[in-house]
């Protein structure tokens, strides 16, 4: 059986949204991700918490650049209709995050409470703009949780162990030739699946040598439910939907520990 990396493959599009399984669709949200922008002069990311900013807390981002950045500033933007409504220098080196980005700088953007939509932007000898990301209320910014949770159109929680209903079937090699393959003890905990995705990436898949089949009898329970282009199956030959992610699971780990620090 073969471990696939969810890193080395692509999203599926589906009626124009983007589907990179149930971690991304929740849990991106919770990650620092950045993007990055290249120019002549070097490289730069901006980093931002993508779960969002609640609402009269602190508020921190992170450029790092390959070369220094030395008198930029940054303006934070309201993508809704493209007005800066926050400006600052962006300060001094906080020093070096690896020897490809040896200027790392810390954003303050604790004085922008109004709830919205924005984006950061930043002017000075390697420009960049980062994700786009929230502030808001705490309770807005984590119903995509419950959405990885159960709280969505197949009624499962896509974390194993999550729920009463959750990926029996995974396609990870522990799970599937020592695992129980019905849900009860033992099982992976806590891992994160793919999730939904697009109907056309289900195609011409199958057992490898060595599997055990799951579930026993075949067929797709959740069928039912899939629509739309959309479609999630809990079947160990269904890698697109019950493959492990380590970067789902490392990132669910943040969200829900970032949680229950703000408690």
């Amino acid at each position: 059986m073969v471990v696939h990396s969810r890193l080395l493959r692509g999203p599926a599009r589906v009626d124009g949204i983007l589907f990179v399984g149930a971690l991304a669709v929740t849990l991106v949200l919770g990650s620092l991700v950045s993007r990055n922008s290249t120019y002549a002069t070097g490289s730069a990311y901006v980093r931002v918490n993508q779960v969002g900013y609640i609402g009269g807390e602190t508020k921190w981002a992170t450029l790092m650049a390959t070369g220094s950045e030395s008198g930029a500033s940054f303006n934070v933007i309201n993508t809704a209709n493209g007005h800066s409504v926050y400006s600052a220098p962006i300060g001094a080196s906080q020093g070096s995050w690896s020897s490809t980005f040896p200027d790392t700088y810390l954003l303050d953007l604790t004085p922008v409470q109004t709830r919205g939509s924005y984006t950061i932007r930043v002017n000075g000898a390697i420009a960049a703009t980062s994700p786009t990301f929230k502030i808001d209320a705490g309770a807005n910014l984590y119903t995509q949780r419950n959405w990885v949770l159960g709280d969505n159109a197949w009624g499962s929680s896509f974390i194993a162990g999550a729920g009463s209903t959750f990926p029996y079937c995974m396609q990870h090699q522990v799970a599937n030739l020592a695992g129980s393959l019905d849900g009860t003890p033992p099982i992976v905990l806590g891992v994160t699946v793919d999730g939904p995705n697009a109907t056309a990436s289900f195609q011409g898949l199958g057992l490898q040598s060595g599997m055990r089949k799951c579930p026993s009898a075949g067929g797709d329970a959740f069928k039912i439910f899939s629509s739309k282009g959309a479609r999630y199956v809990d079947n160990v030959a269904d890698w697109p939907s019950v493959e492990p992610a380590d970067d789902y699971t490392a990132l669910g780990i943040l969200v829900f520990a970032q949680q229950v620090s703000q408690a």
